[in-house]
């Protein structure tokens, strides 16, 4: 009886650390800097940069100072939801289509628009200084 026990326990705890570690390496796919464009988005909020990094994503527009922090980030399905503020409330919710491309929507009060982040990329002198 003891014997099937720990079989069952043991079994579940390896499908259990499997599935984070899937989720953990899905997740560092979508870390790092993305431009963003969201064409029917309020003008001032239609471009501008996102970073994502494992427990948050920070955005910033062009010609504002700021930095907005996400307030909730979620990774269900191969999909990262995230919220912000920057007067109203705003979710995005993004995919996975490369390596390089995340595209989705964003949502606020009674209106989206579709949202296509692509990644930048290192530049040579930055690859060369981290080696």
């Amino acid at each position: 009886m003891k014997n099937k026990i720990l079989k069952s326990f043991l079994i579940i705890s390896i499908l259990i650390i499997s599935s984070f570690s899937v989720q953990g390496q899905i997740k560092k796919a979508f870390r790092g800097t993305w431009d963003f464009n969201a064409p029917t988005a309020p003008p001032g909020f239609e471009v501008g940069i996102m970073t994502i990094t494992r427990d948050s994503v920070f955005t910033k527009y062009p010609g504002d100072h700021r930095v907005l922090p996400s307030s909730s980030l979620t990774f269900k399905n191969n999909t990262l939801t995230f919220k912000f503020n920057p007067a109203v409330e705003v979710t995005i919710t993004v995919s996975l289509e490369n390596k390089t491309k995340l595209t989705g929507k964003a949502t606020w009060l009674s209106d989206e628009s579709i949202i296509t982040l692509t990644k930048i990329q290192p530049t040579e002198s930055k690859k060369q200084k981290n080696k």
